[in-house]
Order: C-alpha cells, then sequence, then structure tokens
C-alpha cells in the first residue's frame, strides 16, 4: 500500500509541470489503485470475492494512469509522424513540381537555341551563298567558253549547298511553326516526308486553325516529329493517319500507322543501356511539360497508336 502511494506521488510529481497531464483521470487512476489494495488486504483465501475485485479495481486504475500519464505523449508522437509524413509528402511533391520545371526550361532552352540555330544558317551561311551565287551570274557573262562549264559547276554546287542550309534550318526550327502555327508548319512537313519516304499521310483535323500556345505547339509538332520519324525508321508503313481534335475542353492528337508494331514491354526491356526509347520518352515529356498525357499503344503486324491529350 505504502508503495503504491510512493508511486502515486513520485508519477504526480514527475508530470505535475506537463500540459499533457490529465489531472483528473490521474485522479481516479489513484483511487482505483488504492482502493482495489484495499479491498485486496481483505481477502482471506486466494479465490476469495475481494482478491478477484481487488485486482479488477487495480486493472482499472492502472488503464486510467495509462490514460493519464501516457496517452496524450503517445497521441504527440503519432501526431508528430503525421506531420513528418505530411512534409515529406509536400517535398516530393516540390521535388516532382521542380523537376518538371527544369524539363520545361530545358526543353525551352533547347527550342530557342534550335531558333537562333535556325536564323544564324539561314541569315548568315545563307545569304553568304547567295551573296556567291549572284557574284557567280556576273563573273558568267564575261567568262569564255572554255571556262563556262567549270563555273556552271560551282554554281551548282553553291545552289545545292543553299537547299542544304535551308533543309538543316527548316530541321532545326521551322519559320512557318512561329509564323503561322503548328497545322502550317506540319503540312510543310508532312509534303516533305512523303517525298522523302514514299509513304502517305492523311491529316484530318476539327476545330479550325485557332493558334494555340507556342509551347503547345512546339510540343506537338515535335511529337509529330518524332513519331513520323520512328514510323519511317521501323515500322515501314504504307499509311500514316495524323488526327487532331482542337476543341474547348482539350488539345487530342492522334499518330497512327499500320506498320509492322512491336510488344512495347518487350521493346523498354531491351532499351535499357542502348541507348533506345529515347525518342518515346521524349514525346513523353513534352506532352507532360505542357501538362498533358502521352499513350502509346502498339501490336505486332497491326501497327502503332500514339495519342497526346493537353488539357485546356
Amino acid at each position: 500500500m505504502r508503495n503504491n502511494i510512493r508511486c502515486a506521488i513520485a508519477l504526480l510529481l514527475e508530470y505535475r509541470k506537463s500540459k499533457k497531464l490529465d489531472v483528473l483521470r490521474l485522479g481516479l487512476a489513484i483511487f482505483f489503485i488504492m482502493t482495489g489494495e484495499l479491498i485486496i488486504t481483505h481477502y482471506v483465501q486466494i479465490d476469495d470475492v475481494e482478491n478477484l475485485l481487488g485486482h479488477i479495481y487495480k486493472f482499472v486504475g492502472y488503464m486510467y494512469l495509462f490514460r493519464a500519464l501516457f496517452y496524450l505523449q503517445v497521441q504527440d508522437i503519432l501526431t508528430v509522424k503525421k506531420q513528418a509524413e505530411r512534409k515529406w509528402r509536400e517535398a516530393e511533391n516540390m521535388l516532382f513540381e521542380a523537376e518538371k520545371n527544369l524539363s520545361k526550361l530545358v526543353l525551352q532552352a533547347h527550342e530557342e537555341e534550335r531558333k537562333r540555330v535556325s536564323r544564324e544558317l539561314h541569315d548568315g551561311i545563307g545569304q553568304s551563298l547567295y551573296s556567291i551565287l549572284m557574284t557567280l551570274n556576273i563573273a558568267e557573262l564575261e567568262v569564255s567558253e572554255e571556262q563556262a562549264p567549270c563555273l556552271q559547276n560551282v554554281k551548282r554546287m553553291t545552289v545545292e549547298a543553299m537547299q542544304e542550309v535551308r533543309d538543316i534550318a527548316h530541321s532545326l526550327r521551322p519559320s512557318s511553326l512561329d509564323d503561322f502555327g503548328f497545322l502550317t508548319a506540319l503540312r510543310i512537313y508532312r509534303s516533305q516526308f512523303e517525298k522523302v519516304h514514299n509513304i502517305q499521310i492523311a491529316l484530318r483535323t476539327s476545330g479550325g486553325m485557332k493558334r494555340m500556345d507556342p509551347e503547345i505547339e512546339t510540343a506537338l509538332y515535335r511529337i509529330c516529329q518524332e513519331a513520323l520519324t520512328n514510323c519511317a525508321k521501323y515500322a515501314n508503313p504504307k499509311l500514316i493517319e495524323i488526327t487532331l481534335d482542337h476543341n474547348p475542353y482539350e488539345i487530342l492528337l492522334t499518330i497512327r500507322d499500320n506498320g509492322k508494331g512491336f510488344t512495347i514491354e518487350d521493346y523498354m526491356k531491351r532499351a535499357v543501356g542502348k541507348h533506345r526509347g529515347i525518342g518515346i520518352f521524349s514525346m513523353k515529356e513534352r506532352a507532360e511539360t505542357c501538362g498533358g498525357t502521352f499513350e502509346i499503344t502498339s501490336k505486332v503486324d497491326e501497327g502503332t497508336t500514339v495519342r497526346v491529350i493537353i488539357p485546356k
């Protein structure tokens, strides 16, 4: 009995300064424990009811003691744990947003550099080659017949070099994309692609010729470029269908071919460590930087479908 009283006093002194102390439950705990001890002192045989009743009182007292002294501390620990988990989730979301913004900035810097190099090729080297061609035209009037064939060869090489510069500049960043928008740039690219690869491309649009955000237009154009290039390199299709649905809620781009097709899971497994699969990752990244989604489905001998959805 004395030991229990001492214990209760010691606990009270230990926790008296704690703001988490439940004084009412602590009082009930002391009451039940002391009452239980008092009842136990009255039993004669071990199977007397006083013995059972005393232990029940003590058990209830210990429960109140736990509730008064430790339960709130356990709650504090759980609260701290929840706060830590919440902060961890917030940090994870912040990291995801930072990575997303970094990817966006990298793509923007990439496009700006493409634009700059394309402009330098067109305005710099292109204009220089044009000046050389004009000079050759003037010189052609003064050369002898023996020198004329040599001059013609130089003119032909100059014209070919000018065409190569124009093609490179256009592939880096077509001026039509900035001046007239995605659909016009895509139609020009489709015409060139059909001539080079001898693959028919059917382009269907709905929702009009509205201009979109420049970032979205660039992303859609690059996705089409990558998808068509992959078709020409790997799928060997006869027909490629491009569908653009521009409705008030979303922009839906679908690129479907009737080529060889492939198993995506097997392809990605083989791609590990071989620098393959970068094109698929690049298309997905471009769609996600615009807040959209990217999906690719394919079946062997049935073709491949690329679908991009960008919400307004």
